[in-house]
Formats: structure tokens, sequence, C-alpha cells
């Protein structure tokens, strides 16, 4: 009797997780091409949680082990405004603990050469979000010729130079920790996965060109937030969106397609 019910509630089990994997197909195929090609307002039909409408009955005393364990969800960071101009700045305990000695060390040798670093991408978005990165990426103004000649003024070692064509320069700080960083570019030519840049000092043309308003965002050192296609917002309100035309943004890196779902 025993074998029999764990057999169908395995069997129970498996019907909840293959409707779950179908329901999230479908809703991830759904929300690309609506956001290619916006339906009519009057196609969107509300989504109606899985265990409202479910046909299967858990078994008897299975509680709820049964239920799926969705994302846990982190709602965005309340930032403060500073200054006449209303500038936003983050001052959360995740950007607090970024900042490690060798952290502090690498953003005295920019202010002393004369340089501006900002955190950018992905790093921005995890902690407005109340998230601390896994890894930070780090842009500048700086082009990599003038963060080698920095960095063997200051003793800092530099490694893996096959990023530099690219803008990207690796630097080992203290001998305890790898940094990143990345001068501002354009991307001049594409073929859909690579592209040939050009260097600039202009952080706003360098945001045009990456893939989500959620990603362009950069934040100083001091927690001031740079966002210039509205990624706050979009973060704020759940929207997932393209920078610019997103035809133009897919044929640029055919793998914006799945950092889109992911």
């Amino acid at each position: 009797m025993q074998i029999a019910r764990r057999i169908v509630q395995g069997n129970l089990l498996w019907k909840f997780r293959t409707q779950d994997l179908v329901i999230s197909e479908a809703r991830l195929f759904t929300s690309f091409q609506s956001t290619l090609c916006p339906p009519a307002e009057s196609a969107y039909k509300p989504y109606t949680p899985r265990w409202g409408r479910s046909r299967v009955t858990p078994p008897p005393g299975a509680g709820n082990k049964f239920r799926p364990r969705g994302p846990r969800v982190y709602a965005p960071v309340r930032l403060k405004q500073s200054g006449p101009n209303g500038t936003m700045v983050l001052d959360s305990p995740e950007f607090r603990s970024c900042f490690t000695p060798e952290l502090k060390s690498l953003a005295a040798i920019f202010t002393k050469h004369g340089y501006e670093l900002r955190i950018a991408g992905g790093a921005v978005r995890d902690m407005l979000m109340g998230k601390k990165p896994h890894d930070i990426d780090f842009a500048t103004n700086a082009t990599p010729d003038q963060m080698k000649a920095m960095f063997a003024q200051e003793r800092v070692r530099t490694f893996n130079e096959k990023g530099e064509k690219h803008g990207t320069v690796c630097a080992r700080v203290g001998d305890k920790e790898n940094f990143e960083i990345t001068t501002l570019r354009i991307d001049v030519a594409t073929d859909g996965r690579h592209a040939e840049v050009q260097f600039t000092e202009d952080w706003k043309v360098d945001a045009n060109r990456r893939d989500l308003t959620v990603n362009s965002m950069f934040l100083g050192l001091d927690g001031t937030l740079y966002d210039y296609f509205n990624g706050y917002e979009d973060l704020k309100n759940g929207v997932c969106a393209f920078v610019g035309d997103p035809e133009s943004r897919i044929q640029e890196d055919y793998l914006r397609i799945l950092r889109y779902f992911r």
C-alpha cells in the first residue's frame, strides 16, 4: 500500500513539474513576442497562478511539499535624494559591503590620476534590488593605455591582455583581489556576436549600446546613481525593456535574447 501511494505521489509531482515547465515556456515566449510586436490591449489575458486552476488535487497529508517554490522576490531599494537637482544616491548594506580595502585602493589610484571609476551593469541592478552581486564590473573614462601606464606607475600588476582591444584591463590590487575595468566605448561594427569598438568619454553613449535599461545604469563610488534610460523606474515596475529598438539590439548580439529571458 505504501509503495502504491508513493507511486501515485510521484506521478502527481511529475505532472505538477511538467505543467509548470509548459506554463513557464509559454509565458517566456509570449513576453518576448509582445516586446518585439506588442499586441492589441484586448489580446492580453491575466495570468492565473497554477494552484488557482489546477485540476489535480494533492494527495492527503502531502502538505506543501508539492507546491512549487519560486525564486525569491527582491524589492528595489529606496534611494535617497541629494542636492538641488534631485540626484539619487544609494546607501545600502549591499553597497557598503563591496568596499574592500583593495577596492578603496583602486578608487584612490583613479582619483589621484584624474580618471573616473563607476560600477556598471548587472552589479548596479543587483544592488538596487537589495542583492549582493557575485562579481562587479567597472567602467572608466580612461583608455587601456592610460590605465596600464597608471598601474605601472602605482606598481599594480595587470594581466590577461586579450581583452584590451575591447577596452578591458584586468588588475590585481594588493596581490589579493582582481578587478576588471572597461573603457567607455561605442560599437562601430557588429556581426551578431562580436563587435569592433571605439573608445569614448561619454557615459550616456556607452549606456546606449547596452542591452536592457536595467543593465544600462552606472553607480558612482559615492553611491550616486547615473540612470540615462529610466532603468530604475523599469526595475521598480518590473519592466524588462531593451535600450532603444529591440530588433537592433538583438541583431548586434544574438545572445541578448538569452539575457532577456534570464
